[in-house]
């Protein structure tokens, strides 16, 4: 470390003395001068890789350290050789080979954390370290079409995790602020110096060619070659002008918030068509939601991966229809058979999952619309009614609040608390029987099983059956849950101008048992607990003697008072 320190000054001196600088041509140097420069240039390019090296390793000591050794000599570099360009770039293009390409393990966790405090938060930074990702993650791609994505080594899987994780420590501004730029904008423009030497080195040498040819031919070639001259300078005017007006462009690009959404986007889209394990899923689409939907040019542009992920159903369909529900929401977009999907997730291992209380909140948002048909409200009722026997404790009292809410909303459906299954006698189920009908004795309680199975949720006949499931769940051990199935049955609690259930108050109490424990002990009692579940009939209990005489007496109510009683 100190030796590190040491250098730094070293060098930091010598560039404002502009003596550490790149040679201008591959000759060897004459002058004493000129062998001095190349050899600082040599042992500056030296501790550069040192430094890389440093943050492709293990020593978490050395890494905030290496970093900001680097911004602070390239931040250097730019104010005393201000006509080099796209330091910032080369710098990230040699720190990034280093953490994804000679790393061979997943960088760790306190090395992106020291990569989004003080690497990140600068505005021009965020925008180098873009292009940067994005040229890796080209590249990746062209690999693993070339090798095929089944065939991918180790390394290859290792470098895309790296890839990924240190995209997901970057994050565009709301704003572009140039004074939060880490290298002013004055200083290294965005632009290709080697672009430009080479347009003078060509008009040189076509100058001596010209000269050469003038002498060797006639008048009237003479006249051609003028011609021909004049029609090259203005190509070449009209190459260097679109050159000016590109390197243009790419400066105002740094300070324009299209642009970084633009790029930001380009990199994400890519990054998603590598190949990930499904853990590295679960972890993107966590993150995709909260920080990726609301910075992207254009989010519709994910759908396809949603989708795909959608479809793989589980813990991965339920993360993915976060996403999905934002861009159906506020991006209009088109997802035929939504309900269906949403039905088919609502099962008993997603509900006791560990992501279980998003997919509640999804569902409970999802079904807010009231234009959804009757029968297909029926179905989910009934499939939450099924699931309340079986799922954990603190996932019940949701489905019942969920079940009350909808029934309140949408009064078509308010037939399956009130119906009664029709009863069946002996005489009809012999007669059914014979007969080959015995569809025709199925109660309402069996339209249950035929629902599970059926896809189409429209003609499940779900409105046919009844909810049998509340006679249950009204002697269920959580009295909040005998509570609401015992008010389902009363007509009134249903009812549209009744009081709106919070079924969000209920998804916050869903979680764990330990929780479900702590907020019914810390429950502050409205009055004091009985003695006794039943009214006492006698004084005393037991025994024949004189003392338990009274023993079944009935209590009788006092008389008035007389006019001479003390």
């Amino acid at each position: 470390m100190a030796c590190t320190h040491c250098l730094r000054r070293i060098f930091l001196h010598y560039i404002e003395q502009k003596i550490v600088f790149p040679p201008t041509s591959e000759t060897k140097a004459k002058s004493p001068q000129e062998k001095v420069a190349q050899w600082m240039w040599k042992q500056y390019k030296l501790f550069r890789q040192t430094l890389c090296t440093f943050l492709a390793g293990n020593d978490d000591w050395s890494w905030e350290l290496s970093i900001k050794t680097l911004l602070e000599l390239t931040k250097k570099e730019s104010e005393y050789f201000p006509q080099r360009s796209r330091l910032l770039s080369q710098m990230f293009a040699e720190v990034f080979a280093a953490m994804l390409v000679t790393r061979k393990e997943e960088l760790d966790a306190d090395l992106l954390l020291v990569f989004r405090s003080e690497v990140f938060n600068y505005t021009d930074c965020v925008y180098h370290s873009l292009r940067v990702l994005f040229d890796f993650v080209t590249e990746l791609k062209s690999t693993v079409k070339r090798e095929g994505r089944d065939n991918g080594s180790e390394s290859m899987s290792i470098a895309v995790q790296n890839a990924v994780d240190l995209l997901r420590m970057i994050d565009v501004p709301d704003e572009i602020d140039p004074d939060n730029f880490y290298i002013p904008l004055g200083l290294g423009a965005d632009v290709d110096d080697e672009e430009s030497r080479g347009s003078d080195d060509d008009n040189s040498d076509d100058d001596d060619s010209s000269v050469e040819d003038r002498k060797a031919i006639t008048a009237d070639a003479r006249k051609n070659k003028r011609k021909a001259s004049s029609l090259l300078g203005k190509r070449k005017s009209e190459e260097a002008a679109d050159k000016k007006q590109n390197k243009r462009k790419r400066s105002q690009n740094i300070v324009s918030l299209s642009a970084y959404q633009k790029l930001f986007s380009k990199v994400w889209i890519h990054s998603l068509s590598l190949p990930m394990s499904m853990s590295m899923h679960k972890t993107l689409l966590k993150h995709i939601s909260d920080h990726v939907l609301v910075r992207l040019h254009n989010p519709l542009m994910l759908a396809d991966y949603l989708t795909q992920c959608y479809n793989l159903g589980g813990v991965v369909a339920v993360l993915a229809l976060e996403s999905l529900f934002t861009l159906i929401l506020r991006h209009n977009l088109d997802y035929p058979h939504f309900f269906e999907s949403l039905y088919r997730l609502c099962t008993l291992r997603i509900l006791n999952a560990k992501h279980g209380i998003k997919y509640m909140k999804l569902l409970h948002m999802s079904l807010r619309s009231t234009n959804i048909p009757a029968s297909l409200v029926a179905a989910f009722i009934k499939r939450l009614a099924g699931l309340a026997l079986q799922v954990s404790a603190p996932r019940v009292a949701f489905c019942l609040a969920q079940i009350t809410w909808l029934l309140r909303q949408h009064r078509t459906c308010q037939v399956l608390v009130h119906r009664k299954p029709k009863r069946v006698t002996s005489s009809e189920e012999d007669a059914a029987a014979e007969g080959g009908l015995a569809e025709q004795a199925t109660t309402g309680a069996d339209k249950q099983f035929v629902l599970e199975q059926d896809e189409d949720l429209e003609h499940s006949g779900a409105l046919q059956s009844s909810l049998w499931e509340l006679e249950a769940l009204e002697n269920h051990f959580l009295y909040d849950v005998a509570q609401l199935a015992t008010a389902l049955r009363d007509p009134m609690s249903t009812s549209v101008g009744n009081v709106p259930i919070d079924v969000e108050q209920y998804i916050q109490q869903a979680s764990t048992y330990q929780e479900l424990i702590d907020s019914d002990l810390n429950r502050r009692p409205k009055k004091n607990a009985a003695m006794a579940y039943r009214l006492p009939t006698a004084l005393l209990v037991g025994g024949t003697d004189s003392a338990t005489s009274l023993v079944g007496h009935k209590r009788k109510p006092l008389g008035p008072l007389k006019d001479n009683a003390c």
